[in-house]
C-alpha cells in the first residue's frame, strides 16, 4: 500500500452487511450450510471478523474452525479491518485455510490457503502476488508453501476497486477450492 488504504468502508456498512456476506461466501463449502457463525471481535480498535460452527467469545480467531461438507476437512476464514479516520476501516487481510484433521490424530494440518493481502506495501518484493487473492498449497514441497499463487493479477486493479468486487473474487476461489479440492477429495473418501 502506498497512499491511501486500498479497501475502506464505514463502520456502520461494515456491522450491516460483513456477517451476511461472509455467511454466502461458504454457502456451498461449509457442512452447517448458513448455520455457521460470523464472530466479531477486536483488539487495539482492529476489527476481527472469523468464522466457526459456534458463537465464540475472545480473540483466539486464529483457532476458529468450521467443518466443510468433506469428512476430516474444517476451515478457517477471518478478516482483518483496522481504524483509518473517523468511522472508516480499511481491510487489512482477508485469510481462508482448510485443515486436514487426521483421524489417529488430534491436531489439524493446514493444507491449502488463500489469501489476499490488499494493503501489502507495493514497494515489497512480492506485492503484486499477495494483493491478489492467492493461494498456498501447504502440504507442498518447498518452495511451494511459500509461494504466492495469484489467481487475479491480470485485473488486479478492477479487483481491489470495490469491497464488492474483492469479495466476488474470494467468492469465485472458494468455490474453485470446493469444486476442485474438496470434492475430488469426498468423492475418493466415498470408494
Amino acid at each position: 500500500m502506498n497512499g491511501q488504504p486500498r479497501i475502506q468502508v464505514s463502520l456502520d456498512e461494515l456491522k450491516r452487511d460483513r456477517v451476511r456476506n461472509i455467511n454466502a461466501l461458504f454457502k456451498t463449502l461449509a457442512k452447517r450450510q448458513g448455520k455457521i457463525v460470523v464472530n466479531l471481535t477486536s483488539s487495539n480498535n482492529t476489527l476481527i471478523f472469523g468464522v466457526s460452527d459456534n458463537n465464540e467469545n475472545g480473540s483466539d480467531f486464529l483457532n476458529w474452525r468450521f467443518k466443510t461438507k468433506t469428512e476430516n476437512y474444517s476451515a478457517l476464514y477471518y478478516e482483518r479491518w483496522i481504524p483509518y479516520e473517523a468511522n472508516i476501516y480499511y481491510l487489512d487481510r482477508m485469510y481462508f485455510h482448510i485443515y486436514k484433521t487426521e483421524v489417529s490424530e488430534t491436531r489439524a494440518i493446514e493444507y491449502v490457503c488463500l489469501h489476499c493481502d490488499a494493503n501489502e506495501p507495493d514497494d515489497t518484493q512480492h506485492a503484486r502476488f499477495k494483493q491478489s487473492p492467492h493461494l498456498h498449497f501447504s502440504t507442498a514441497e518447498q518452495p511451494l508453501p511459500h509461494s504466492h499463487i495469484a489467481l487475479n493479477n491480470g485485473n488486479l486493479n478492477q479487483i481491489l476497486s470495490s469491497l464488492a468486487s474483492l469479495h466476488q473474487a474470494i467468492k469465485q476461489a472458494v468455490d474453485m477450492l470446493y469444486w476442485q479440492i474438496l470434492i475430488p477429495i469426498k468423492d475418493l473418501q466415498q470408494k
